[in-house]
């Protein structure tokens, strides 16, 4: 689970916490295509999230493949992700 006293964080999957103590944890990068992206951004209601449709397409033209955690396809349904995000890590 997330910690709200995680100060840093990157992509590497260190964080450092509060008092400084180093915690390692496994990223999952959630993939989808740019439409599906799109449209559950634009469908989100009182969400913490500001990201926009314009948000997902920067971020695609941006890139991921600076990213190092773990890929799961994200195209399907919540609970085919659960799956492979779950398998990803091992978790039954």
């Amino acid at each position: 689970p997330a910690h709200a006293d995680v100060l840093i964080e990157n992509v590497d999957g260190i964080r450092i916490d509060e008092n400084g103590d180093l915690d390692r944890f496994t990223g999952l990068w959630l993939e989808a295509d740019e439409a599906t992206l799109a449209a559950r951004v634009t469908a989100r209601r009182n969400d913490a999230s500001d990201a926009t449709a314009d948000v997902v397409r920067l971020q695609i033209q941006r890139g991921a493949q600076h990213i190092r955690w773990r890929r799961v396809d994200a195209g399907g349904t919540a609970e085919d992700t659960f799956k492979a995000a779950t398998k990803s890590i091992r978790i039954n």
